[in-house]
């Protein structure tokens, strides 16, 4: 298996759990707040999300937290929002 890495826009994606209300609720606010369309989206259940979460060695059935990954690599919990903030300019 190849490892995954951000697509040749570079830019972050956000791996959430699809069958989580609240986790959906995430990404609409995403949705409609990240102006730039700085993040991207990836179901933790995807195989791409799949081979994220073996690529930095994160549970893959175990989806607790939604998490975004970057050029600096993959950041879950108060991390992923501090890091979702950031792409989404900051002002959150």
């Amino acid at each position: 298996m190849s490892s995954p890495h951000l697509p040749p826009n570079n830019k972050p994606i956000m791996l959430f759990d699809s069958d989580c209300a609240l986790c959906n609720g995430t990404v609409q606010f995403v949705l409609d707040y990240d102006q730039a369309e700085n993040i991207q989206f990836a179901s933790l259940q995807s195989p791409l999300g799949q081979d994220y979460l073996k690529h930095f060695n994160l549970p893959v059935d175990d989806f607790q937290s939604y998490i975004v990954i970057d050029e600096d690599g993959a950041f879950q919990k108060s991390q992923a929002v501090y890091k979702m903030a950031y792409h989404m300019g900051g002002k959150w």
